[in-house]
């Protein structure tokens, strides 16, 4: 069976900030750019579908 859990995000800074990937244009940010947020934004910004925290998003768009 497929693990369809996340890994949980890596911190960006010793603080605790969170590295995520935007995925739509907002007061965050604009879509497609990595950006720091603080854990507490970001786990309101995660649930509300604005953020990607995956390493693996967030590695493909410094790629790009």
């Amino acid at each position: 069976m497929a693990n369809t859990k996340k890994p949980a995000a890596k911190s960006a800074a010793k603080n605790g900030d969170i590295e995520a990937l935007v995925l739509v244009d907002c007061e965050h940010g604009k879509c497609g750019e990595v950006k720091t947020f603080d854990a507490d934004l970001a786990a309101t910004l995660v649930r509300t579908g604005v953020i990607d925290p995956h390493p693996n998003a967030v590695a493909a768009h410094r790629k790009a």
